[in-house]
């Protein structure tokens, strides 16, 4: 009985409680601009798979504010090629995706990803990133519709100008 408690807290309550802790330091080293610190924690917990895609995530934010935006695509690429081929991509996934493509260099890429996120789940966001993309590939047509569609959403007064 006692081998049997053992064991199933080694395998599977302790993954799951050391992936949170991860998450969570490696949040907190985010909010205090601590990219290196982030990256670290955040790997750990991504090895746990029910964390898996929130960990890349934040991985790819930290990143991106370090100005490693090939550091970004690298971790969202290798989420993308374990996950399942049929499951979409995540909305976020995509848009993180989308800025580290404007970032390197390759708008056009990052457009057709940032088109992909459907517009009814856009968010203010979504639509600033793709709006960026469309203005460095020459598009300014699609620049414009996208910067039309932003007077349906509330905007700050700061934005607003």
């Amino acid at each position: 009985m006692v081998f049997t408690l053992t064991w199933l807290g080694t395998a599977v309550l302790a993954p799951a409680m050391m992936g949170k802790r991860a998450l969570r330091r490696g949040q907190a080293a985010l909010r205090r601009r601590n990219y290196a610190d982030a990256r670290k924690h955040l790997e750990r917990a991504a090895a746990y798979e029910p964390l898996r895609e929130e960990a890349v995530c934040l991985m790819a934010e930290a990143s991106l504010y370090a100005h490693k935006p090939s550091d970004a695509l690298f971790a969202l690429n290798t989420l993308l090629l374990e996950q399942d081929q049929g499951k979409s991509r995540s909305p976020r996934v995509r848009l993180l995706r989308g800025i580290a493509g404007c970032m390197v260099g390759r708008p056009a890429a990052a457009r057709r990803e940032l088109a992909a996120i459907p517009r009814e789940s856009a968010t203010l966001d979504d639509l600033l990133a793709a709006a960026q993309a469309c203005v460095m590939s020459g598009d300014d047509p699609g620049a414009i519709r996208l910067l039309d569609a932003l007077d349906q959403l509330p905007l700050a007064p700061p934005l607003l100008g």
